[in-house]
């Protein structure tokens, strides 16, 4: 196997929209890293537009299989943004693990279900 062949193995990254009364959940499917990190943001970000202010965004983070730094820094980012409406729902291991290391956890409001 020949090291092009590599990247045609990566995980799909994706992010759906699921139904849910009251809140915008997003679901977040692979890994959230350098290269996948700038689209999420600006999905994030997207999503919310038009939303009711108050309105809680929940980002179910139980299908993310790697997070990097630059994840971690999008994670950071709409946090800022969005203090008080932004929701982790079941956080992956990599995930917790990245925000234990950073002792950041209990900067976010984390979620084991609706």
């Amino acid at each position: 196997m020949s090291a092009g062949l590599a990247h045609d193995l990566e995980p799909p990254f994706a992010i759906t929209v699921r139904p849910a009364e009251g809140v915008l959940l997003l679901a977040v499917v692979g890994e959230l890293d350098l290269a996948t990190a700038p689209v999420f943001e600006e999905r994030v970000s997207t999503e919310m537009t038009g939303r009711p202010d108050g309105e809680p965004v929940v980002l179910d983070l139980s299908e993310v299989g790697y997070l990097d730094s630059s994840g971690f820094r999008s994670l950071v980012t709409l946090r800022a943004a969005h203090p008080d409406r932004l929701r982790l729902l079941r956080p992956s291991a990599p995930v917790l693990r990245i925000l234990e290391l950073t002792v950041t956890r209990d900067q976010f409001t984390i979620l084991e279900s609706l």
